[in-house]
């Protein structure tokens, strides 16, 4: 072959791997071209991520801002009805008791509508929490009551829970005045004007409280049921100790009227017990009796 042909085909080979060459540049920058498209794409996605990501916080910014608005509204509103509250406690303070010439009936009222709001709860929060300790309160003693007197004549019980037999007070011996207490305690503001506007002795409690001492002294005798003497004697009971606690409260509530008086006779009786009991040896004639 002759020499100018070699050299002609060996140019026409370059040729095409040139050309080749070529279009592998070609498809390389093809490639980097749709790379560039994605990073182009993923940077606009990023973008509005954090177009979003802005709103967002924007938004939860903004919800602080309203918040920290009403927790504002609030603090005054809180300030106001505490200076309301000031305002009615210095006025309660600043009561001024009617003039001495004024009728004895607007004397008598003025007075007992102090008495209320002395004794007596304005903070709703606060009678709420009253009635929730109350009714807490009777229901542990009413199941402590209900478990004493049923597991009592069972062997193991602990004799140092039993009633009393001289001196001392023992579990079973605050069933009764427990009970006193929390009838003395419920119901603030109704129990004033409950006092105000008695006028009767004798109710429908007292009388089913009666009906239920008789009772039960009477079952004891027929059905020859176990007692013990010492707790309340051969003729009394439970009932009849609250029938006969109701009937003398209702008594100094009709002669007293006044929460005053009815706190200082309360205060001067139970002196005069004492006195009656350590002074007259009244305590070594009931233990004697008891013992006889």
């Amino acid at each position: 072959m002759p020499i100018y042909m070699e050299h002609s085909i060996l140019k026409h080979k370059e040729k095409e791997e040139i050309c080749d060459e070529k279009e592998e540049i070609c498809d390389e920058k093809e490639e980097i071209l749709d790379k560039k498209g994605e990073i182009y794409d993923e940077k606009e996605e990023i973008h509005d991520k954090k177009k979003k990501i802005h709103e967002k916080k924007k938004k939860i910014h903004e919800k602080k801002k309203k918040i920290h608005d009403k927790k504002e509204e609030i603090d005054e509103k809180k300030k106001k009805i505490h200076d309301k509250k000031d305002e009615s406690h210095d006025k309660n303070e600043d009561i001024t008791y009617p003039v001495q010439y004024n009728i004895e009936n607007d004397l008598w009222y003025s007075s007992k509508n102090v008495d209320i709001k002395m004794y007596s709860s304005s903070n709703k929060g606060e009678e709420y929490i009253i009635q929730n300790t109350l009714k807490h309160f009777r229901l542990m003693n009413m199941c402590m009551t209900y478990i004493c007197i049923f597991a009592v004549d069972f062997y193991f019980f602990p004799n140092h829970f039993c009633k009393s037999y001289y001196y001392g007070n023992t579990l079973m011996d605050i069933g009764i005045g427990a009970s006193i207490s929390s009838s003395a305690y419920s119901q603030e503001i109704k129990k004033f004007t409950y006092i105000k506007e008695k006028k009767r002795i004798i109710e429908l409690k007292h009388i089913v409280l009666f009906i239920l001492g008789i009772s039960r002294f009477i079952g004891i005798y027929l059905f020859n049921y176990n007692y013990n003497i010492s707790e309340y004697g051969i003729h009394w009971n439970f009932f009849l100790t609250l029938c006969t606690t109701f009937l003398i409260s209702n008594i100094c509530f009709i002669l007293l009227k006044r929460i005053r008086y009815i706190f200082l006779f309360s205060i001067i009786s139970i002196i005069l017990f004492e006195i009656a009991i350590y002074y007259f040896d009244l305590h070594n004639y009931i233990l004697l009796k008891m013992i006889d």
